[in-house]
């Protein structure tokens, strides 16, 4: 882990491709201490999938938020 870092994304409409990021996120050598996601208000099953991912061990679990806004605003929530 590294210690004070926060990863942030946004992500909107992702559902179908989702599953492949997450992997990548996780398979990372470096771990960041909080992990933030801003949904910009998907109507697919976006959100679903990230919460129910399997993070490994010493991965945090991301924080979801979910409100329509665009990539800009989404950072801002995040």
């Amino acid at each position: 882990m590294i210690p004070g870092t926060t990863l942030i994304s946004t992500v909107y409409q992702e559902g179908a491709g989702i599953h492949r990021w997450l992997d990548a996120v996780a398979a990372q050598t470096e771990t960041p201490e909080e992990f933030i996601i801003a949904d910009g208000g998907s109507t697919d099953d976006t959100v679903e999938r990230i919460r129910s991912y399997a993070w490994p061990a010493g991965f945090p679990a991301p924080q979801v938020i979910v409100e329509r806004c665009n990539i800009a605003g989404g950072r801002n929530l995040a």
